[in-house]
């Protein structure tokens, strides 16, 4: 008995040696579980234990079993940590998709110190012991609502032995939740641990909640932030980020409540070298400083992947609604990993194009590092080559692509740069006379930002020439005309009066239905027939060299700004306003006059 009284007390006393050296300063120090908080694998470790949105195979069975409803291919993970006092933590896992079912693992972790000197009570040295602590776990999780959440089960068997003396029990189940990247750019997620978990050695494994976010800042960083919850204590703040440099992954995280500051390093080593003995190896490293006492610096993770079971390309229906699905896709070489960024970026290009609202300005700049990936991410510096000789690159990359990749670069700046990316895919070509149009006039915009005048002019003069009826022809009218107003007043006059006599409707067409794109103008009426009525006023008046009949004629134009567009922007009324007043002086009106000046004031 006494014996038994002495092991017991070795087993409470080293516990907690091991809990506090190993997770000193934790809020949930001491308590059981702590071989399960501790993340296990080096991915989660690396990135501050922000995780909770992350996991998508093994490494769910431990942070959000709802991780296992993404997996799209078999999965075999092994880490190993080595710790303080010669402690060490092993953790392996299998994963498998089956179809419709969704995603089940398979994993076992174990903790332990070996060699450790016995004393007796009155502090004499005796035999060696060891002390360990092991977890059995196993989980589900499937997609729901169209892959729009994800939700998962799991369960784990708890063993722990020190020396002769063992103790094992239900170490309870863990429910999760993960929502599909809702605005293209965030992820929420939820898991709750530990329910019913049985008493092991006195001791049952405490109830956790976490809390996790997830944002897309770039294509190749992502930011976590986790808040986790020990049965009641104060909430343990976390945040996590990943960054993708071709196949080296760089990772950082820091714990608020250690603190901790943690780092690690990925190797997608499928990547770099295909297929290796019929598997796709992974390499992840993880460290730690700040709380260096009992921190694991050699914690290494090692994942083997099998096929992809759902291929990119038997993906049905809108690609738009199955983003989720295409992710895993987007950091792999070539074809496929070019197509699932194409389809992420197009999805996103067409929620800023068509979604926002007029009077909202786009966000195209934050779309360009998707394409960029797709073209030059993909196939290199020599992807205008490629592009074109590849025959399957031909099935993904065109025109429309083009013009994406164009304009979100613009939307980053117009500078030569972005000249230079333009010409090249002019020079790709396509299949899509609309979307050379589209590519010639993003040119032409570019070269007028850069001062080259008289090559602008040219490029919107061939458009305004073509027998076409599309909105890039009302852009270039209207660019060629403000260009040509000190130039040619007659051209410039004949453009704008074709431009509001044909094409007053703007960027609709004749079904009520929007034509407008992320680089034309945005105004709150979608037309440019207000903003081209006053430029045509402003020739005109500038032509009339007092005559009354001119006069007369801007001064309707500007009064049909006002009548016709209430909507409009209102610094244009309050132009079309005052100028308006302007012409009425010359024709002598003075009391017209101050009323239009009394309106501007009042726009």
């Amino acid at each position: 008995m006494r014996r038994n009284s002495i092991r017991c007390s070795l087993i409470i006393a080293l516990f907690a040696l091991v809990s506090c050296t190993i997770f000193a300063q934790d809020g949930s120090a001491g308590q059981a579980g702590e071989l399960i908080r501790s993340g296990l694998d080096a991915r989660s470790f690396s990135m501050g234990r922000a995780y909770t949105v992350m996991p998508t195979g093994g490494d769910a069975l431990v942070w959000n079993p709802a991780g296992l409803g993404k997996i799209g291919r078999w999965e075999l993970r092994f880490m190993h940590a080595q710790g303080y006092l010669d402690s060490r933590t092993e953790y392996g896992s299998f994963a498998l998709p089956i179809g419709k079912l969704g995603g089940f693992g398979l994993g076992f972790a174990n903790e332990g110190v070996s060699s450790i000197e016995g004393r007796d009570a009155f502090n004499r040295p005796t035999e060696e012991i060891k002390w360990g602590e092991s977890a059995a776990l196993l989980g589900w999780g499937r997609s729901f609502m169209q892959n729009k959440l994800y939700a998962g089960l799991a369960a784990k068997y708890v063993m722990q032995n020190m020396g002769d003396e063992s103790a094992n029990g239900f170490g309870g189940f863990d429910v999760g939740l993960i929502s599909k990247e809702f605005m293209f750019k965030y992820r929420a997620g939820l898991t709750i641990q530990n329910l019913g978990a049985t008493e092991i050695n006195g001791d049952a494994y405490p109830m956790t909640i976490r809390a996790g976010l997830g944002w897309r800042a770039l294509n190749d960083l992502y930011i976590t932030a986790d808040g986790e919850m020990v049965s009641g204590r104060d909430i343990s703040p976390r945040v996590g980020a990943e960054y993708y440099i071709g196949w080296v992954v760089i990772r950082a995280g820091y714990d608020v409540m250690k603190p901790e500051l943690t780092f690690g390093l990925g190797l997608q080593l499928d990547n770099l070298t295909g297929k290796v003995a019929g598997m796709y190896p992974r390499l992840d490293y993880a460290g730690g400083a700040l709380s260096p006492v009992g921190n694991n610096f050699a914690r290494v993770s090692l994942t083997l992947m099998g096929e992809e079971v759902s291929k990119i390309e038997d993906i049905e229906g809108d690609p738009c609604s199955q983003l989720s699905t295409i992710e895993p896709h987007m950091s792999k070489r070539g074809f496929v990993g070019a197509k699932a960024n194409l389809i992420y970026g197009e999805c996103r290009f067409n929620d800023e194009a068509l979604m926002v609202p007029l009077n909202i300005d786009h966000k195209l700049g934050d779309i360009y590092s998707f394409f960029n990936a797709a073209y030059y991410g993909k196939y290199g510096s020599n992807w205008a080559t490629e592009i074109v000789t590849d025959t399957l690159a031909q099935t993904i990359f065109s025109q429309k692509t083009h013009y994406m990749f164009g304009e979100t670069r613009m939307a980053k700046g117009m500078d030569i740069e972005a000249k230079s990316l333009l010409e090249q895919l002019i020079a790709a070509g396509g299949d899509s006379a609309h979307y050379d149009l589209r590519l010639q006039y993003d040119l032409a915009l570019i070269k007028e930002q850069l001062g080259e005048t008289d090559e602008a002019l040219k490029d919107y003069e061939s458009i305004a020439e073509k027998n076409v009826n599309d909105p890039v022809k009302v852009l270039a009218l209207y660019r060629g005309a403000n260009i040509l107003r000190d130039r040619d007043k007659t051209k410039a006059i004949n453009y704008l009066e074709t431009l509001v006599g044909k094409y007053g409707t703007g960027f609709w067409n004749d079904r009520g239905e929007r034509l407008s794109y992320p680089m034309f103008p945005k105004y709150k009426d979608n037309s440019l027939a207000d903003d081209a009525n006053v430029l045509l006023a402003d020739i005109i008046f500038s032509t009339a060299a007092g005559d009354p009949s001119i006069i007369r004629k801007a001064l309707a134009l500007y009064l049909d700004v006002l009548i016709y567009y209430p909507d409009m922007d209102q610094s244009v009324r309050r132009t079309a306003a005052e100028k308006a007043a302007i012409c009425y002086d010359e024709l002598g009106d003075s009391a017209s006059a101050a009323k239009l000046r009394l309106k501007a004031s009042e726009i």
